[in-house]
C-alpha cells in the first residue's frame, strides 16, 4: 500500500495494510475480481485489467483502472498479487456527461431528436413482432416566435423549460418525452392506443 492508494480510498496506509482488497471493492465488482484471481492462480491467465469501483472512506464510489499480476516463485508457486490502481473517476464522469449531452437536449434535459428516433425505432420493431399498440404525439407551441420576438430569447427558453416540466409531470415514467428542436416536442406512449393518446 502506498500513499496514492490511501488518497484514492480516503484511508491512511495503516488502515489499508493487511486487509483484503475486497473490503474496499464495490459489491458489483467482487465476483469478477474473485473470478479473475482464481483464473490467475489456476494459471489460465497471467494478468487482469479492468475499470472498477472502489469504496471511499466517505461511502462514495471511486473508479479506478486496475492492473493486477500474480507473482510466482521459480517453481511456479504463487507468492502474491501485484496490483496498481489509477484513479479514473474524473474521466468517467466527463464521459458520462458527454454521453448525456449527446442524447439529451441541453435546455430541458429531455431526450433529443436522435434519441427519440432511436426509441421510436425500438418501439416499431417491438410492434412488428408482438402486435400494434402505443401511440406517438407530436406537438408544438402556437405563436412561440412572438414570445421570442417580443420578450426575448431568455423568456422563450424559460417557456420551453416550463413546458418540458409540465409535460414530464403529466406523463408516466415509462412514456418517452423528447424535445425535437425549437418549440417542438414528441411523446411516445408505449402502451394503450388512440383513446389513451387523446386523453393525454
Amino acid at each position: 500500500v502506498n500513499r496514492a492508494l490511501g488518497r484514492l480510498l480516503g484511508h491512511a496506509c495503516s488502515e489499508l495494510e493487511g486487509r483484503h482488497v475486497s473490503a474496499f471493492t464495490h459489491p458489483d465488482h467482487r465476483a469478477a475480481d474473485a473470478q479473475a484471481m482464481s483464473a490467475m492462480l489456476a494459471g489460465e491467465t497471467d494478468s487482469y485489467r479492468a475499470e472498477k469501483r472502489y469504496l471511499h472512506a466517505n461511502g462514495e464510489a471511486v473508479w479506478a483502472a486496475l492492473s493486477s499480476t500474480l507473482v510466482r516463485r521459480d517453481d511456479g508457486t504463487p507468492l502474491y498479487f501485484l496490483s496498481q490502481m489509477q484513479d479514473v473517476t474524473e474521466r468517467r464522469s466527463h464521459e458520462a456527461e458527454l454521453r448525456h449531452l449527446a442524447d439529451h437536449d441541453p435546455l430541458t434535459g429531455l431526450l433529443n431528436r436522435r434519441s427519440f428516433e432511436r426509441e421510436l425505432e425500438r418501439h416499431v420493431a417491438h410492434v412488428e413482432r408482438y402486435g400494434s399498440r402505443g401511440a406517438a404525439l407530436v406537438l408544438d407551441l402556437d405563436h412561440f416566435k412572438t414570445i421570442n420576438d417580443t420578450l426575448g430569447h431568455g423568456a422563450g427558453d424559460e417557456l420551453i423549460a416550463r413546458v418540458a416540466r409540465a409535460l414530464r409531470a403529466r406523463l408516466r415514467e415509462s412514456d418517452v418525452l423528447a424535445r425535437l428542436g425549437g418549440d417542438e416536442f414528441a411523446v411516445l406512449l408505449p402502451e394503450g392506443g388512440r383513446d389513451e393518446a387523446v386523453q393525454v
